[in-house]
C-alpha cells in the first residue's frame, strides 16, 4: 500500500489528511505498464512483463475495445481473458480472477486506508470509485457487474462501520 502511504504523507502532522483513492489510478498504471509491460501497438495489446522475483503473479482488469478483460501475468506466461459472457457460460476461474482485482483490491485499498487513518487519529474520508454497472448491469457483464457491486457493498459496510473512529 505504499499508494495509500505516499498519499497521506504529503500532508504536515497533524493535519487531517485524506486517503486519495483517485491516486491508485497512478498505481494502476505503473503495475500494467511497468511491471506488467502493456503496450497497445496499433489497436493490438502487448505485454512484456517484468515481475520482481518474489512476485508470484500480477493480474488487473482493463477496458480494451469496448470489453473488460481480464489480464493475469507470471514469471512464465500471461493470460487474457473478457468477462463479456453469458452467466450461464462464465467460467468459475475467470469470476475469481475479475473478483479478484475489482473486489479484493477494493478491499486491501479500504483495509489499509482505514488502517492508516486509525492510526493518525483524525479521522479522514475513504472514496470508492464504483461503476454504473452496480446500478443498471448490462448484457454479458455479469461477472464485472457483481465484482463491481461487491465493492460497493463492502464501501457502504466500511462506512457504517467506521463511523465511531471520524470517518
Amino acid at each position: 500500500m505504499s499508494g495509500t502511504a505516499t498519499t497521506t504523507s504529503a500532508w504536515p502532522k497533524p493535519r487531517r489528511a485524506p486517503i486519495a483513492i483517485a491516486s491508485t489510478g497512478g498505481v494502476w498504471m505503473a503495475l500494467a505498464y511497468g511491471f506488467g509491460g502493456l503496450r497497445d501497438f496499433h489497436g493490438e495489446l502487448h505485454f512484456d512483463p517484468r515481475l520482481p522475483q518474489p512476485w508470484d503473479r500480477l493480474a488487473f482488469n482493463l477496458r480494451f475495445h469496448d470489453r473488460q478483460v481480464t489480464v493475469d501475468l507470471t514469471h512464465e506466461r500471461f493470460a487474457f481473458t473478457g468477462d463479456r459472457e453469458r452467466y450461464d457460460d462464465l467460467q468459475n476461474a475467470d469470476l475469481a480472477r475479475v473478483m479478484a482485482v475489482n473486489f479484493t483490491g477494493v478491499f486491501l485499498t479500504m483495509q489499509e486506508g482505514i488502517r492508516v487513518l486509525r492510526a493518525q487519529g483524525l479521522g479522514g474520508n475513504i472514496v470508492i470509485n464504483s461503476s454504473k454497472n452496480v446500478f443498471g448491469p448490462g448484457k454479458d457483464f455479469g461477472a464485472y457487474s457483481a465484482s463491481k457491486a461487491a465493492g460497493h457493498q463492502l464501501g457502504k459496510v466500511s462506512a457504517i462501520e467506521s463511523r465511531s473512529g471520524r470517518m
